[in-house]
């Protein structure tokens, strides 16, 4: 039975769920309270984007993503897979300690190369940590590279193509993990007003690119 890859969105946190499984990615402790994240307002984000990829770029056998890197905003970061824990949720980088900048890749779905959208998520920051891996993220525009390391030894070179944020209350499923007619990335974590009470973005920021 096919399964479906789908994005939930929950009070001040990302819920990715396949079959039933959920990881929550976005919390954070009240002990860290910077300003909220500088995205860029709506007005000024690139038009949502197209479900379909160049068909012209040509497909490569499955491999696993192991770092992405991201020139323009200083991003050389280890990718890990992420599969499901003991109680079914999707796990993620952890919010401390050395893995906490790494990216994770939802091996569920498609892998870098591939057709349909590839997905990596990383954390913005943590009441740890401060600032982490995505942190620069809002300051992508269309154009900008976004390099996929494979184990491999292969790289898929990605364009940016368009940025969206989003209420975590109406998260574009279909958009972010739809099927598209070649190889697609979407990087994804949080944005917007930052929320103290909570200790949660409201928003995510969603990043989407299309094999150069």
């Amino acid at each position: 039975m096919q399964q479906r890859w789908v994005i939930l969105a929950a009070t001040g946190v990302v819920a990715l769920v396949a079959g039933g499984t959920v990881a929550l990615l976005g919390h954070r402790g009240p002990a860290y309270q910077p300003h909220s994240l500088p995205v860029a307002a709506p007005s000024v984000m690139l038009p949502a984007p197209s479900p379909k990829a160049s068909p012209a770029v040509q497909t490569i056998s499955r491999s696993v993503p192991v770092r992405v890197i991201i020139p323009v905003i200083g991003v050389n970061a280890p990718v890990i897979s992420e599969g499901t824990d003991a109680t079914g949720a999707l796990e993620v980088p952890p919010l401390s300690g050395p893995q906490a900048s790494d990216v994770g890749w939802w091996d569920g779905g498609s892998a870098p190369g591939q057709d349909g959208p590839a997905v990596l998520a990383g954390h913005i920051d943590s009441a740890a940590a401060g600032p982490l891996v995505f942190w620069n993220l809002h300051k992508l525009v269309a154009g900008d590279s976004v390099e996929t390391v494979l184990a491999n030894g292969n790289t898929v070179l990605f364009k940016v193509t368009a940025l969206q944020e989003v209420s975590k209350n109406a998260f574009p499923t279909q958009q972010v993990y739809g099927p598209t007619s070649g190889p697609a990335l979407r990087l994804i974590t949080c944005g917007g007003s930052f929320d103290s009470a909570s200790g949660h973005y409201q928003d995510n920021l969603i990043v989407y690119a299309v094999a150069a």
